[in-house]
């Protein structure tokens, strides 16, 4: 398990547009992005195939928009002193990231 603690490359704010998103996203090169509220909580997750099933369910949509309206909220976090087995037994094909909050 490795443990980055610099995670401003990570993160994004809730009303940060789409575009914003997409291209933190395709810099970090990692295919996710935490959402965070103006007080650094996090609300949820935007991944590449996130966005890709967003895209494909709208009929027409802005880039300019709040990546708010395309975050994943059901995610899988932990708390930084929660045990390491517990926190590993968390990873899976579906979860490769997991932030420690």
């Amino acid at each position: 398990m490795l443990i980055i603690k610099s995670i401003k490359k990570f993160i994004i704010f809730r009303e940060d547009t789409i575009f914003d998103a997409l291209r933190k996203i395709d810099k970090n090169e990692r295919r996710i992005i935490f959402v965070v509220d103006c007080n650094g909580i996090l609300e949820g997750a935007v991944t590449d195939g996130d966005f890709r099933r967003w895209s494909t369910s709208q009929r027409a949509f802005d880039l300019g928009g709040a990546i708010s309206n395309v975050m994943n909220s059901d995610i899988v976090i932990h708390a930084i002193h929660d045990d390491p087995a517990v926190i590993s037994a968390s990873f899976s094909t579906r979860v490769d990231i997991i932030p420690l909050v």
